[in-house]
């Protein structure tokens, strides 16, 4: 059988019952004389209501937010709010549990961003001079909790497309 060097060609999303498959893959599938077409077989037999998908060739951005925003700014943006000192205190407690992490920031940044979907937008002002934004602060010991399970299910979901892709390989 032959086969095209191809980087990449299939990811098994077990949470979004996906298989994507790339462009090169799939024209090399339709040929029965290649390894892909007989990949092509085991995969939808093994996951028969997966939804097959090509990869895109560019991925787009999900929004206009901004991917990075220094301490400084989000500290800048959270002292202009009414109730400041407590969400900079929150702020802090976030920050300092974030260093557990081996990289702090996402962990910080995904944080600021749920907690404050305004920031970028024009706020209106109170009679008071203070910013009206929606802020969903989420408390320090709700965002481990969540950290923890994401950590958990992004762990069970590799091991599944492990399992699948040494299945296939066998």
């Amino acid at each position: 059988m032959k086969s095209a060097y191809i980087r990449k060609p299939v990811v098994v999303n077990h949470t979004k019952r996906t298989i994507t498959v790339s462009n090169s893959f799939m024209r090399a599938a339709t040929d029965p004389n290649t390894d892909e077409y007989e990949m092509y077989l085991k995969l939808t037999a093994s996951c028969p209501n997966y939804k097959v998908v090509r990869a895109k060739k560019h991925k787009t951005k999900k929004d206009d937010k901004p991917q990075k925003i220094t301490y400084a700014k989000m500290g800048k943006y959270i002292a202009c709010l009414r109730n400041a000192d407590e969400l900079l205190d929150l702020f802090e407690k976030v920050k300092a549990f974030a260093k557990s992490q081996p990289n702090p920031y996402p962990m910080v940044s995904r944080w600021f961003f749920e907690s404050f979907p305004d920031y970028g937008c024009q706020p209106d002002f109170d009679e008071d001079g203070f910013p009206i934004v929606e802020a969903n602060c989420v408390s320090l010991e709700a965002y481990k909790q969540r950290n923890e399970a994401a950590k958990q299910q992004n762990e069970a979901t590799k091991q599944q497309e492990q399992s699948t892709t040494e299945q296939l390989g066998a």
